[in-house]
């Protein structure tokens, strides 16, 4: 009798996964994605699924006043249904920020005017979540080698950040939910995926406030429209 192969990744481990993506506004989109993955886990879906943790660095496109990197970085995870040998259908939940305040350096870039006791906030790299509906074209139907393909996202992104020393504002954040869209191009080789992808439609919450010391604080509503180099390993389920 020929032996069924078992997915190697448990339900369990997939939930602690994603669980690292919770946020208001993905919870939906996570619930579908487990019970996907949980049905995978039954041999007549074993064949079917692919899981795909990534990373991608790249930059903001949106200008800053006072100039600086506006370097990016994000960390996403994606579930795929695969169609047939050039067609998948897959959810992804993503998280992104800046890089340099990622790595723990400075980049304060606000300014202030003192004529109107004013800080513009930068918001130029504001971090951010998203989760997308995607599908993903492969140009060829061949197992080996490379695979070049064509991604398609649509979703919505949140752009946040906290907000400090403001009367009624303490320890909470302000934040914009706006429709977007990511067109990708890339690569696979084996399991390994390599790709270019721009988010586009997205837009900084817009606030303005007082703080404690009197200060005016004022963030205005720009698109971030971040491009990255992505890469990714890919789990057969």
């Amino acid at each position: 009798m020929k032996e069924i192969k078992q997915p190697c990744i448990s339900n369990v481990t997939l939930f602690c996964f994603l669980a690292f993506f919770k946020n208001k506004f993905t919870s939906t989109c996570i619930r579908v994605m487990l019970i996907l993955i949980f049905f995978s886990g039954t041999p007549v879906f074993s064949q079917k699924f692919s899981l795909q943790p990534g990373i991608g660095l790249g930059s903001s496109l949106a200008k800053s006043k006072n100039g600086g990197s506006n370097g990016r970085i994000m960390i996403n995870l994606s579930s795929y249904y695969n169609l047939n040998k050039r067609i998948s259908l897959g959810l992804e939940s993503a998280i992104a920020g800046s890089f340099i305040n990622s790595v723990g350096g400075n980049s304060d870039r606000d300014e202030f005017d003192p004529a109107t006791n004013t800080i513009s906030k930068d918001v130029s790299n504001m971090k951010s979540t998203t989760v997308l509906a995607k599908v993903k074209y492969y140009f060829t139907s061949k197992e080996k080698g490379m695979r070049p393909f064509a991604e398609f996202g649509l979703g919505a992104s949140t752009y946040y950040e906290n907000v400090f020393n403001i009367p009624g504002f303490a320890d909470k954040k302000i934040e914009q939910t706006r429709l977007v869209y990511q067109p990708e191009i890339g690569f696979s080789l084996g399991h390994f995926h390599v790709s270019a992808r721009y988010l586009a439609g997205g837009r900084t919450p817009q606030f303005t406030g007082v703080d404690d010391s009197g200060t005016n604080v004022k963030y205005e509503s720009i698109r971030i429209s971040p491009l990255y180099i992505h890469a990714s390993w890919r789990f057969d389920l």
